[in-house]
Formats: C-alpha cells, structure tokens, sequence
C-alpha cells in the first residue's frame, strides 16, 4: 500500500489519540459510514475511542462489528450498551388538546419532549399566544400574560385569537392589527413555569427585621357620624363593622409595639400610627404608647402619626403632639356649610368650627413645621357645590401657613346608598387642573390654585424636568459614543 510522505506523523498522532463521538446516531448516513471507517483506522494505529450516547442504534453496532473493530484486541468494549435502565417513558395522549399543567408539573423536575402528530397540536405547542380572553357588554379585551397589559380588540380579532375563525377570514385591518400586535411583542406563546417577585427572596428578611411601620387602632369608637363612613352607617356587620365601644387594651398595644421592636431591628427610622374611631378618644392609651415606645426604642428615629376629625383637642393634648414629633392629618371637608353636611355629631349639629378652630391651634403651635407635620384631608361629595368647596382655601390660615392638603372622592363601596358624581362636579374639577396646567406651561399668569391641583402640578413639573434631564444624558452618551 502506497504511503505519502509524511504520513508516519498521522500515524503516530492516531497511536496515541482518543477520540470522543457524542450522539453518533444523529449523523446524516454518509457521514456515519465515514466516522466508523476512521474508527476502523485508529483502532489499528493503537488509538483509543469512545461513543457517547443514550440510544446507540444496533445498526450501528452491525457495521462496527462488520468491519472488524471489535476484533482488534484493545477495541473491544466491556459493555457497550446497557439494556437494565429505562431511559424513557412515553406517554401517548389521544386527545384533541394538550393537558398543559401536566406538561408543566413533570418538566419541573424532568426534561419533556411533546412530540405532535396533528396539525393543530403542532400550532397549539408553538404559536397558541399566552392571553387570557374576555368579553363585557361594552367591547373585547385579551389580557397578554407575558407583556402584563390589557388590550381593547374588535370582534373579529376576538374570534380570531378564541380559534373560531382563522386568519385568512379576518379583514385586511384587523390582520394588519394583529401582525403590529406580534411586532410589538405581543401574542408571544412564551410561558413561564414560575413567576417569581424579585424581592420574594428577601421577604423572610424585611418580615423579621425591616418591618417599617405600626398602625394601631386604638379604638372603634367615634364621636362623629359621617356620611360616607362605612363605620358609621350601621349595617350589623353586613358589609363592614359598625362603630362600637371597643378600647384597645394597653396589654395589646405594648404587645404590638413589642413586636415591632422585634421586627423592625435593621429599621433606622420607626414609624408608629395610631387610628380609630377617632382615636384622640383614647388620648390616655396613645400617650402611655408613645412614652413606652420612646423607652423601647430609645437611640433611634421614632415619628408618630395620627388621622383626627380634630374635635377633642385640648391645650395639652397639642403640646404633647408638637414636643413628641407629631404628624397630624386633619378631616376638613370643605367650608363649614359643606363640612357641616358630611360630618355631624350624633345629634345633627356640625363639626366645622371646634375643628377648624382646633385646625389653627395646631398650626399655630407647629409654626415653621407645618409643611412637614400638618395636612388635611378633604373627602368630596360631588354632590356639592365644587366652587363652594374650593372657597375653603380662600380662608387666610392657608395663607399663612404651607398646610398640606389631599382631595379624595367619596367612596360608596360600603354604603347603602350610593354616591353620584355629577357631570357639573367634573366639569368644575376638570377646569380647576386645566387652570394647573396652564399655568405649569406658563401660558397664564396669576391663577390662584387650590392645594391639591397645586400639589399635581408640582408633581408633574418635577416629573417632567427629571424625564427631560433622562433624555439629555441619553442625547449626551450618544454623543459621546459618536464621537
């Protein structure tokens, strides 16, 4: 046999080779015949091989024997393939759809391969959208898992993504729509396994050392009875608790704060908040907490935080909340015609005056803190007259002092009677952060605003300067990397 020159260096390199083939059985034929060929030849050179693979077919095993591999006295295998383990278990599905969460439960701890053997089990596996469909008597939505978002689509579309009518039937529109949708990463057939919050890990930690605050109700009882609380419209329990008579007991409230200290170790600022009923009724109880908080959690940042109708202030009781870090936040509804309607004593009379007047007090006491420690919070019955309510921040107390102030509608989820919002109470509101905005674009100067639209104004304008200072640091490291 003819030998190049040179070829002895081939030779000596294969006495000493190892060759490792994984998956032979997944070769075209051509390229199998070559490998078992080349085996042959290092074999008789002195070189070493080794297949790797799960499922050697015994056609393979034929022509190696064939060509006398194993009959080379090193070549020949111990065992080559074992029979005694079950490798695969299958399981033949005949219906017409896919049991998916079983699919899920066994790819948890094993790896699954679906073979599909119908069309529409193929589509299913690749090309079904992850989506959750849904119907109302004002239009079609799809909710996207994966993108978290829900979308308005027409009937067709609907149809269409329920499997009952293809894509061929939709118009040209509504394939153009759902060809976007896929664009922009909706429809994707993506599902995921687990879902997972990013701070589920940490949560054992934030229980048990970082909880940051403590509300304690200390009582349930009140000395108001406001209309839209669900508190004080007594149902028996029917669709939320009544106001009662119920003290919290200073064993409980110590307790609590016990626990707190426990859990909130990694904490550098300690919150506690005390809530009713009203809970100024239980002055005694929430002055014997603080001291033992101060006490207990004596080194570190305590702020105490409390919500009033603001109608059983005393001297002393101002004092105390001023000398122990306070936050206080007022229920004023508006001026006293407006205020007097939403929030009476049992016997029908008004609460505005001893409440604006103990409202000043405070004020008063707190000087230049107010803007950090006092707001109120004004809860609108758009049954009334919106000028008239905004006609309260006229009164020179806002004036004179940065009282933050909260809007929030009248809730009647747990109420009988229901609340409407009339079309002339959103126009007015409407027009009032119309005004906001006009003058946060400087298109009009002078406008008195009140302090909520004031405060939505503020917000937006540092949002806007932030977003705009995001895109020029964008626009400037594109520079730079042009450059």
């Amino acid at each position: 046999m003819y030998k190049y020159r040179g070829c002895e260096l081939i030779i000596a390199s294969l006495k000493y080779s190892v060759v490792i083939i994984d998956e032979i059985q997944s070769y075209e034929p051509e390229i199998i015949a070559k490998l078992i060929y080349g085996l042959y030849i290092i074999t008789l050179a002195g070189g070493k091989f080794a297949i790797i693979t799960a499922t050697l077919p015994p056609v393979l095993t034929y022509f190696i024997d064939k060509k006398g591999i194993y009959n080379i006295p090193h070549a020949a295998p111990a065992q080559f393939l074992r029979n005694d383990i079950t490798r695969h278990k299958i399981h033949i599905s005949e219906a017409d759809d896919f049991d998916y969460d079983e699919i899920l439960k066994y790819g948890k701890t094993k790896k699954v391969l679906v073979i599909c053997t119908k069309r529409s089990g193929f589509k299913f596996m690749n090309s079904k959208p992850f989506i959750h469909l849904y119907r109302s008597p004002r239009g079609y939505y799809l909710y996207d898992v994966n993108k978290d978002t829900i979308i308005a689509v027409s009937s067709a579309v609907y149809n269409y993504l329920d499997d009952k009518k293809s894509f061929e039937e939709l118009s040209s529109e509504d394939q153009c729509y759902v060809n976007e949708l896929k664009v922009s990463g909706y429809l994707s057939s993506k599902r995921y396994s687990e879902i997972r919050h990013p701070g589920l890990d940490r949560m054992e930690y934030e229980l048990n050392r970082r909880c940051s605050q403590l509300i304690l109700q200390v009582t349930q009882a009140c000395n108001l009875v406001c209309f839209y609380c669900p508190y004080a419209n007594k149902t028996g329990g029917a669709l939320q608790r009544d106001h009662s008579n119920k003290m919290m007991s200073w064993e409980t409230a110590k307790a609590a704060i016990d626990f707190y200290f426990e859990h909130s170790i990694d904490c550098e600022e300690i919150s506690i908040s005390f809530y009713g009923g009203e809970p100024l009724i239980a002055y005694n109880l929430v002055k014997k907490c603080v001291e033992y908080a101060e006490e207990l959690f004596a080194g570190k940042k305590i702020v105490f935080n409390m919500t009033t109708n603001a109608t059983l202030f005393t001297d002393e009781m101002i004092d105390f909340f001023y000398n122990h870090n306070f936050s206080l936040l007022f229920s004023i509804d508006g001026p006293e015609k407006i205020h007097d309607i939403n929030r009476r004593r049992s016997d029908g009379t008004g609460s505005f005056k001893i409440a604006f007047a103990n409202l000043r007090k405070v004020a008063e006491k707190y000087g230049d803190a107010v803007k950090d420690k006092i707001g109120i919070n004004t809860v609108i019955n758009p049954a009334n007259d919106a000028d008239l309510l905004i006609s309260l921040f006229d009164d020179k107390l806002f004036k004179e002092y940065p009282i933050n102030v909260s809007m929030t509608l009248a809730e009647d989820i747990m109420l009988e009677d229901k609340i409407e919002v009339t079309d002339l109470y959103t126009e007015k509101m409407n027009y009032q952060y119309f005004l906001g905005l006009l003058k946060a674009l400087k298109i009009v100067e002078g406008v008195k605003l009140i302090p909520s639209v004031k405060s939505y104004v503020e917000t937006l304008t540092k949002t806007y300067a932030s977003f705009k200072n995001y895109k020029c640091r964008i626009r400037k490291r594109w520079r730079r990397m042009l450059l």
